[in-house]
């Protein structure tokens, strides 16, 4: 779960000329012919998936999200922005001849202009984050669509469960640290791009709804208001002992949220969680597969 939009940094594979591939995701409002919200997200995503195969397409690039009226569209890692478009383009329009098919269609801004109370996925991971931040807070997470960007990163530079390898080659850390800025330069021109609807449960606030009512941020009640250290926009980095020190910052906010809440921390550690589980901060670094295969 992500700010959306949200630049997510990733380990990955390298070479002796490191080419560093690069990854879209956006999520959408599954919606009927009259424009109301509809719960066919599992139905979707698995006729979705029929169709990339028959046409040799990856059907991992189309997903479920935390709501049953939210569904994602992913690329492929791609090695420059030309297949990445087409990637993301091709995906795309199997996503809208599935839609149509289904008698829906894909709403493409970020946030429903009007009140809705999405349907949670029955998850238990996605229960433990309800519970803890408060099940109608949680529900922002169900009424915000992200844009998320997602960048290589040079091989054992993250690692899953340790996150953040401080025994990496140095040329390795200076990159990680570059992308990792990189990424927080780019948070406001994605917030620009993907602009949502300006309007939120049918008010308009004067701002940019999706990304004030996700942060928690101007004084919005939103899902990380009571959680900034777990979801809130960070600072440049210019040491990899800060990535460090934000993470276990967050992993310590995360469960104490936990406890305040009566929620066993044992029932974080059964839904897999782990220290990219306690971070939702609109940039943030992730491990894809155990040597970071994206």
């Amino acid at each position: 779960m992500d700010d959306r939009p949200e630049a997510d940094v990733h380990d990955g594979g390298g070479t002796d000329v490191p080419v560093r591939r690069i990854g879209l995701e956006q999520e959408f409002f599954l919606v009927g012919r009259t424009g109301e919200l509809c719960d066919m997200a599992d139905l979707f995503v698995r006729r979705c998936r029929e169709a990339a195969q028959v046409e040799g397409f990856d059907p991992r690039c189309f997903k479920p999200e935390c709501v049953k009226s939210l569904v994602e569209i992913t690329t492929p890692p791609s090695s420059d922005l030309t297949d990445l478009a087409k990637s993301y383009l091709s995906n795309l329009n199997l996503a809208l001849e599935v839609g149509a098919e289904l008698g829906c269609a894909l709403y493409p801004l970020g946030t429903y202009p009007l009140q809705i109370r999405p349907v949670v996925r029955n998850d238990p991971s996605y229960s433990v984050q309800a519970r803890t931040i408060g099940q109608d807070r949680f529900l922002h997470a169900g009424r915000c669509a992200g844009t998320h960007l997602h960048l290589e990163l040079p091989a054992g530079t993250v690692w899953p469960g340790i996150k953040t390898a401080l025994d990496a080659p140095v040329a390795a850390q200076e990159e990680l640290l570059d992308l990792y800025n990189l990424a927080t330069a780019l948070d406001p021109v994605l917030v620009a791009l993907t602009r949502a609807c300006p309007f939120y449960e049918g008010r308009a606030g004067g701002f940019a709804a999706r990304t004030v009512h996700y942060r928690g941020m101007l004084g919005f009640d939103g899902l990380c208001a009571n959680m900034q250290e777990v979801g809130a926009f960070s600072a440049y980095a210019t040491r990899v002992e800060d990535l460090v020190d934000q993470q276990v910052e967050r992993y310590g906010a995360w469960f104490a949220a936990m406890d305040l809440a009566g929620v066993d921390r044992r029932l974080f550690a059964s839904t897999g969680g782990n220290l990219h589980s306690a971070s939702w901060n609109p940039i943030r670094l992730n491990c894809h597969g155990h040597r970071g295969a994206a």
